[in-house]
This record gives C-alpha cells, structure tokens and sequence, in this order.
C-alpha cells in the first residue's frame, strides 16, 4: 500500500507542492486505499474529493487517479471553463518555481514567453520531473487548467 509520506522541498523549507495546495495527505491516503481495495475493468480508476477552491487557490476539485495498466497513482486537481485566469495561472506558475526552481526546461517564474506561447498556440504546461513528486501543469486556452501530481 502506498502512503502519500510529505517530505520538504529545497527551496521553501517545509513546504510541499501538498501544502501549496492545502490538499490534506489523509484525504489522498484515504482515496489510495480506496482506490487499492477496488477492482476496475475500466483504465483509469477515480476517487473524487471536494476542498473550497479558497484553500485549493484556483481549483475546484481534487481526484486522485490510479492508471489499472501500470498501478501509477496520481493526484489531479482541475478547473473547467478557465477562460480569465491568467493572473491566477501566473501566481501557480511562481509559486512551483518557489517551491521546486526551474522547471525541466530551465524555465523560471512566468514570463512574457509564456504569454506568447498562449498567444500563439493553445497551451501552455510546466513540469518538474525530478522532484520528490513530479509535477505538470498544463492551461488549455479558454477551457481547463489541470495540475497532475504523481505519488509513485
């Protein structure tokens, strides 16, 4: 069984990408159990749980997910229907750069590039591979923002 066990980052001491977020860790090991104790012919198996978007700065739920194939579990936290979120994209982007420092592609806090990657493409992402746990985040123009956690 998997424990979702918090450790510190090296940039903010005794922060984690957990804390940022206000997700509490027994809820994502109450969800794992949930999700080890369940068969599913289905891909991937969900457990759905709510915080206020306040503690989860701009997310409106939370799921933890287990990929069937592999047993790779991963927590997903989500907003639909992002259309002006810019302001709160960049303050998401700052704060991992805080917590983790450049991203894999040596990109630091958010920047006019990212404001052009949008503007001419239709997402921007970030990801931080080589973390405790790795981290993605990616904005779809106009419609989601979602940030992948995985814990194994």
């Amino acid at each position: 069984m998997m424990k979702a066990i918090l450790t510190p980052t090296f940039m903010i001491p005794n922060k984690t990408i957990f804390d940022l977020f206000n997700i509490q860790p027994e809820n994502i090991d109450r969800a794992v159990k949930v999700l080890d104790n369940q068969y599913s012919d289905q891909e991937v198996s969900t457990v759905l749980f709510r915080q206020t978007k306040a503690s989860m700065l701009i997310f409106d739920k939370v799921e933890v997910e287990k990929l069937n194939e592999n047993n790779k579990k991963r927590v997903l936290l989500k907003r639909k229907d992002s259309k002006s979120v810019l302001y709160e994209l960049k303050n998401i982007f700052d704060k991992l750069y805080e917590l983790y420092g450049i991203d894999d592609l040596s990109r630091k806090k958010f920047a006019l590039n990212d404001l052009l990657d949008l503007h001419h493409g239709e997402e921007i992402s970030r990801h931080w591979e080589n973390v405790i746990y790795p981290v993605r985040i990616t904005f779809t123009k106009g419609r989601t923002i979602e940030l992948i956690i995985h814990l194994n």
